[in-house]
This record gives structure tokens, sequence and C-alpha cells, in this order.
């Protein structure tokens, strides 16, 4: 849950407001943003997995 807001006001919202304010795509934006953010999400997400930390954490 904490990811998914991270993941939403670090990637999605500033995304959507350069493609749509910036570079004036209007509702195509907010579509390509949120493409564009799962995309880099997935990826960082990806890496961060592979590194293995996550391992080391008690419950």
């Amino acid at each position: 849950m904490i990811i998914g807001m991270i993941y939403s006001w670090v990637l999605e919202i500033p995304l959507i407001l350069v493609f749509t304010k910036v570079l004036g795509f209007n509702q195509n934006g907010v579509w390509w943003a949120i493409v564009l953010a799962t995309i880099i999400g997935s990826a960082l997400f990806y890496f961060w997995y592979r590194k293995g930390r996550w391992l080391k954490r008690e419950v």
C-alpha cells in the first residue's frame, strides 16, 4: 500500500502534469503518462526485487 502511494505521488501525478500542462497532450497525455509510469515503476520494482534486500527483513 505504501509503495502504491509513493508510486502515485512520485511517478504518475508528476508525469500527468508534464504531459498535460507542459506538452499539451490533454486527455491522451493522461493515458500516456499512466502507461509510462507503469513501465518505469515496474522496472524500478523489478530491480528492487532482484537486489534481494527484501529477503533480509524480519517479520
